[in-house]
Order: C-alpha cells, then structure tokens, then sequence
C-alpha cells in the first residue's frame, strides 16, 4: 500500500506520513475458540489417563500376588514344610500347615477372584498343587492366574 505524499508548505518537501494500526488483545471469539480446544482436549484425555492408573493399579496388584506366591513357594522349599495360600475376596495370605492366622497377607487386591475362595499348597520339593484362578475387575477384564504344578510357578494371562 502506498503511503500518500503530504505537502508541508513551500518549500517542496515531501514527508510520507505512516499509518499504524495497534492490535491491542484477544477478540472473545478467539478466547472462545482456545476454551474449547483446551476442554475437549481434557475431555479426550481425562478417561484415557483414570485407565491407565486403573491399569497400573491392577499390575501392581498381580505383581504382590505373584510375589507372595514366589515367597510360599520358596519359604516350603527353606523350611521343608507344606505352605498353604487362601485367595479370598478380601485377602490373599499364605500359611504354614495348619495355622489359620496368615503370616503375610495382600489385603483388598484391586480385583477379586471368581468362583469364591481358593487355596493353593507348596510342597518342599518345589512342587505345588496347582491350579487356575479366575480374578475379576469390571473396568480391566478378566485374568487368570495359573499355577504350574510342577514347578510351582505362577503366571498371569489376560482371559
């Protein structure tokens, strides 16, 4: 855009004169628009983000559950004796024979066993009784816990 030549007088000069336009602000249209953007995007990664700690919440109980397995397991093979573990809806706990009050237990796990109340035993050699545990959580799925027989090692597997 060409800028309109003044005349200043007599003498002949010219000066250019400039126009400036200030922006000063946002209009509301734009905060509007930036609002949005920012609550769908929370919207969008809200649900995602309460899933995700949902699900370390779950992994973090299977690896307790596991490692009080591996602790029967290994406390039957120090000991020489039988080691019992109940899998309830309220808690996990190992014992040693017949003692009903658990030595460790795992309280409210983030799910819960189907099919009631189970028992798994380790025996002294490294074996165990076995077996396979259907746990439960509404948000997450199903899991199973199997415990081999024979070598008395636990795994989780997705159901």
């Amino acid at each position: 855009m060409k800028m309109p030549i003044l005349p200043t007088g007599n003498r002949g000069i010219h000066i250019r004169k400039k126009v400036i336009k200030e922006d000063t602000g946002l209009t509301f249209l734009e905060i509007l628009i930036v609002v949005m953007i920012i609550g769908l995007s929370l919207a969008v990664i809200t649900p995602a983000f309460s899933n995700f700690a949902r699900s370390v919440e779950i992994k973090t109980g299977q690896r307790k559950i596991i490692r009080l397995l591996e602790l029967a397991r290994e406390r039957a093979i120090n000991t020489g004796t039988e080691q019992r573990v109940k899998i309830s809806d309220d808690f996990i706990m190992f014992t040693n024979g017949d003692e009903e009050n658990g030595e460790l237990q795992v309280k409210r796990a983030p799910f819960y066993p189907v099919n009631g109340p189970h028992q798994v035993f380790f025996y002294s050699d490294g074996t165990s009784s076995g077996g396979s545990f259907v746990f439960s959580d509404r948000d997450v799925g199903n899991w199973i816990l199997q415990i081999n027989p024979v070598t008395g090692k636990p795994l989780w597997k997705k159901y």
